[in-house]
């Protein structure tokens, strides 16, 4: 399906003929789509021929999708893993796609860690904070606000949580990209 082809982003759900998927990879297709429209951008393709799904741990789906005036292409990876995206030329394969999200998710966790000391001196107040997400921590303007009212110390502690999740997370993903036997 071209750009011009779809009127909307469900358009692509609808053109994908989701009964040949399970209906644990259809869930999946359903929340990149989500994530993208969340972001207005506007799928375009899904390439089923690179996309990989490692039942019912995660899937990495190569997209194109358009945004304002561009088309770009990416790598997504939803599943039991924070959904994120990197674009598409920082991985030639579903497998290197790995590769680039496990450092991703170590940077995230680096920033974290930088951050972690003045977060401990925050006042205990409630306060809005910018949910940490892959995707805002790594820089990009998508972000959602909420309120918490939490001490410092168990903001502290949510951070700390969050940062070793990101740890295991990309440690997880080096052990998948090195599995000579899923990817054959």
């Amino acid at each position: 399906m071209t750009p011009e082809q779809s009127s909307h982003p469900n358009d692509v759900i609808s053109s994908l003929d989701l009964a040949r998927f399970s209906p644990w990879c259809q869930s999946q297709i359903i929340e990149i789509v989500d994530y993208c429209q969340k972001r207005s951008w506007r799928v375009c393709h899904i390439s089923e021929l690179q996309s990989r799904q490692l039942q019912p741990v995660l899937s990495v789906w190569q997209i194109s999708y358009q945004e304002m005036q561009n088309t770009k292409t990416a790598w997504f990876i939803n599943g039991d893993l924070p959904i994120g995206h990197i674009p598409y030329q920082q991985a030639s394969s579903a497998r290197e796609a790995l590769l680039g999200f496990s450092r991703k998710y170590l940077f995230i966790a680096q920033k974290l860690r930088k951050q972690q000391p003045m977060e401990n001196r925050q006042q205990s107040q409630k306060v809005s904070v910018k949910q940490k997400t892959v995707s805002n921590i790594s820089g990009n303007k998508d972000t959602d606000e909420v309120v918490k009212s939490n001490s410092p110390e168990q903001q502290s502690h949510n951070t700390s949580h969050y940062l070793q999740s990101l740890v295991k997370a990309a440690a997880d993903l080096l052990v998948l990209y090195h599995d000579d036997g899923i990817w054959r």
